[in-house]
Order: structure tokens, then C-alpha cells, then sequence
């Protein structure tokens, strides 16, 4: 349906034709006209509100069913990383996965999840000192880490 037939004022003009053919007919007297225009310009009035707040609710669970499967997608991966006991030689800042993040010194879900945000929004990073760019590190943390990060390939 074309959008501009989404609009209030394109059903009252169906329903004003509609009872106009009707009165004209003769199937409904005057008096029925306006008690009739009165009745079906409020039930439509109610069908548009319903249907704005069904578009509405229906917008706000697909927003909240996606930020949960985020959360779950998170959680299954911490999961799977809990007990594995790994010795830290480099992690690749463009590649690693939260659980690897989270092996660094000082980085925890929350600081791993601000460097893949960053990450996903303003690209790779160039060198491993760009890293200070992340909200929550700083010249302590990122000298902590440093001797673990790489942004090459192997």
C-alpha cells in the first residue's frame, strides 16, 4: 500500500464516501447520516489508535528481544570461557573475542565489551596504542597490557 494512504484524513474520506452513497441511495435517512458519520468516524478513529499502539508495542518487544539475545549471546560465551585455563601469549585487539579480551590484565566483560564496540564502530585499530582510545583505558592499564597485544595477523 502506498504511504500516503497511511494517513487518517484518506479513511474519513472513504467513510464520508461511503455514507454520502448511502444517504444518496437512500438506504439511510439524514438522521442516520449523522449518527452513523458520528459512530464509524470514532470506531475508525479507535481502529488507527490501536493499531499506532500495537506498531509501538510491537517496535519496543523486537528492540527488547534483541538487546536479551545480546545479553544471552554474552553470557553463553563467558560460559564457555569459564575453566579454560590458558596462558596469555598475544591477543590479536581486532579480532579478539570477548573471552580472549577478558584474559588481559585489568579487562574485564564490561572494559572487553567498550574495545569490541569501538572496534565495531570506528574500524580495526591501526597500532596497539590506539587501544587508549577505549573508555576505562588508560596509560596504567594499557602499560599492563601492552606485552599481550598485537593487531597483526599471524
Amino acid at each position: 500500500m502506498n504511504s500516503r494512504y497511511k494517513t487518517s484524513e484518506f479513511w474519513f474520506t472513504i467513510v464520508s464516501f461511503i455514507i454520502s452513497g448511502l444517504f444518496l441511495l437512500g438506504v439511510i435517512s439524514d438522521y442516520d447520516k449523522e449518527e452513523l458519520t458520528y459512530v464509524v468516524t470514532h470506531a475508525v478513529e479507535s481502529i488507527i489508535l490501536i493499531v499506532g499502539q500495537v506498531a509501538v508495542f510491537a517496535r519496543y518487544m523486537s528492540k527488547k528481544r534483541a538487546k536479551e539475545q545480546e545479553e544471552q549471546n554474552i553470557s553463553t560465551e563467558l560460559e564457555n570461557y569459564i575453566g579454560v585455563d590458558k596462558t596469555i601469549s598475544e591477543v590479536n585487539i581486532n579480532s579478539a573475542s570477548l573471552a580472549e579480551l577478558i584474559q588481559l590484565p585489568h579487562i574485564g566483560t564490561s572494559l572487553a565489551q567498550k574495545i569490541i564496540r569501538h572496534r565495531d564502530a570506528n574500524g580495526p585499530f591501526e597500532n596497539v596504542t590506539d587501544l587508549m582510545s577505549v573508555n576505562g583505558i588508560g596509560e596504567r592499564t594499557y602499560r599492563d597490557i601492552e606485552k599481550y597485544l598485537t593487531v597483526e595477523e599471524k
